[in-house]
């Protein structure tokens, strides 16, 4: 009698593990699915360039220029404190502009034009796209202007370095800590249910 009631304990608590389990997932899966980004296609028309400002000495023969794609976000914001604290640390003329939507790519290639017209000793390009700035980029280094890139690429050399994430190594570690994370939701929720039952 005791092992058929056993039976039957070890069943419920396997039902309720599994119900919690799907609840649990179902949750999740929720909100990764309402913490996606929405894509505003209306902003695409508007133009959204952030001016250039110089944020170190105005005075120097070389000039630097920041182009970036994004103003907000702990990651941009962090890059803007970086190179605020770059440009106190060099002798040149720094400033800093770009857009402030990743759609405005007109936006970013005027800034180029800019810093090309402004005879810029280098620019520093978080490019927006991929194909469209390859052009601006490739008259900026004909002009014999240093370009860098940060955070995505361009789809040709048009540039002398590139400093990004390696995404792949970024999507391995990504997966580890989801594995772990889930090992230890899946034993909550096993000693949860064991818990109900006692």
């Amino acid at each position: 009698m005791k092992t058929r009631k056993t039976e039957q304990n070890a069943r419920e608590n396997y039902k309720k593990a599994y119900f919690l389990m799907i609840v649990v997932s179902t949750i999740l899966f929720c909100t990764a699915i309402g913490c996606q980004k929405k894509v505003d296609t209306s902003l695409k028309a508007q133009s959204s360039i952030v001016e250039y400002t110089c944020i170190s000495d105005s005075e120097s023969d070389k000039s630097f220029y920041v182009i970036l794609k994004n103003y907000h976000g702990v990651y941009w914001e962090t890059v803007i404190e970086g190179v605020s604290k770059a440009a106190n640390e060099i002798d040149a003329s720094v400033y800093l502009g770009g857009i402030d939507n990743e759609t405005d790519i007109e936006g970013q290639i005027k800034l180029i034009d800019e810093a090309i017209e402004s005879g810029a000793s280098g620019i520093l390009l978080a490019p927006a796209t991929s194909d469209e700035l390859v052009e601006s980029c490739k008259k900026a280094r004909e002009s014999g202007i240093y370009v860098a890139l940060i955070d995505s690429s361009i789809n040709q050399c048009e540039f002398d370095a590139c400093y990004m994430t390696d995404n792949v190594n970024a999507g391995q570690m990504a997966a580890k800590e989801m594995r772990h994370g889930i090992t230890t939701l899946v034993a909550f929720i096993v000693l949860f249910a064991v818990a109900i039952d006692l």
